[in-house]
């Protein structure tokens, strides 16, 4: 299985800004090369997503066809796997071939934090930026036909993650551990039955892997973010790690490397692990210190006045340590990291 990596730059910018209001803020307006694509972020479809959230456009394919929708407003995920799209978004869902074990539909559900979502395993070619990743296996969602039902191994999980409410047209999970640990079914007659063991050219996984170049990895890189926050900024998505002269890892980046996407923090001498995760607009930890938001922010830290909180980053093995100090307005970061 090849290495892959994700670097993320900037990342507090887009955490921090997601929480506060203020004057927009854009890159620098460089055409992107061929193995880049923009990153916009903001509050979605409609602006309808409770907070900013960082979202790129896709082109599905039929497989070797010219028959191809773009689609906007797909959440960038660092922090899951593969392509999931809704089926009220696809313009005909039946076009996309779904597969099959021993003749039978395969189904996958897919599990978040915000729920869960069910549908069959399908193939389509993903053009974004310059790149294509060709028959790349993806989720349709809620398009099962009536005598599918959902397995009680996925909705007992939670509730239906309505990605529509949420202001997103998709998901594309771009996480480093390559291929998902989703469950995945055989569904016949109503009845679903569990598979395991399936090859990993049927797994839903990170379309880059499925690239024929720059595969290895992604860097998120995002414009710094004034004081008073941003409604809305550009960034800039770019395959590939050390494989173009635009991805190359300079000796000033300070590199953390993790174990099943996690690494080591340390905050108010407390150790923690802790993940980078673009698909979640606010920083996660805990501070008993901190008072918390009434109203219409309950749950998150609102401080009286503007405060920087600092934290330390190590490998998973320990080495490599990162300081980085973070701005917190009012209100300020969610917390839950207990």
């Amino acid at each position: 299985m090849k290495n892959y990596s994700i670097l993320l730059v900037s990342l507090t910018t887009l955490c921090l800004s997601a929480c506060n209001g203020g004057s927009s803020s854009s890159s620098s307006g460089n055409t992107p090369a061929y193995n880049q694509t923009p990153i916009i972020v903001d509050l979605g479809v409609n602006e309808s997503a409770p907070l900013n959230r960082p979202f790129v456009t896709v082109t599905l394919c039929v497989p070797g066809t010219d028959t191809c929708q773009t689609i906007d407003h797909v959440l960038l995920d660092t922090g899951s796997d593969g392509l999931r799209v809704p089926a009220s978004i696809l313009k005909n869902a039946a076009m996309y071939p779904q597969l099959t074990l021993d003749n039978q539909p395969l189904y996958t559900c897919a599990n978040y934090a915000a729920g869960y979502d069910f549908g069959s395993m399908n193939l389509t070619d993903v053009v974004w930026g310059g790149e294509t990743a060709k028959s790349v296996p993806f989720q349709i969602i809620d398009d099962s036909q009536p005598q599918v039902g959902i397995p009680a191994s996925c909705d007992a999980t939670g509730s239906y993650f309505d990605f529509i409410a949420a202001g997103q047209n998709a998901i594309i999970g771009v996480r480093n551990s390559v291929f998902d640990a989703d469950a995945n079914y055989t569904c016949v007659n109503g009845t679903c039955n569990p598979v395991t063991n399936l090859p990993e050219s049927m797994l839903i996984a990170s379309p880059v892997i499925r690239m024929p170049v720059d595969n290895n990895g992604v860097l998120l890189q995002f414009p710094n973010i004034p004081a008073n926050g941003a409604t809305s900024f550009t960034g800039t998505l770019t395959f590939g790690i050390n494989t173009q002269s635009n991805n190359s890892v300079t000796s000033n980046v300070n590199l953390l490397y993790t174990k099943d996407s996690l690494f080591n923090t340390n905050y108010n001498n407390t150790n923690y692990q802790g993940t980078f995760d673009s698909g979640t607009p606010y920083i996660i930890f805990s501070d008993n210190s901190l008072p918390l938001c009434t109203g219409e922010f309950e749950g998150f830290y609102c401080p009286s006045s503007p405060m920087q909180i600092n934290a330390v980053f190590s490998n998973y093995n320990g080495g490599n340590q990162v300081n980085s100090s973070y701005p917190l307005a009012n209100p300020a970061i969610y917390w839950g990291m207990q």
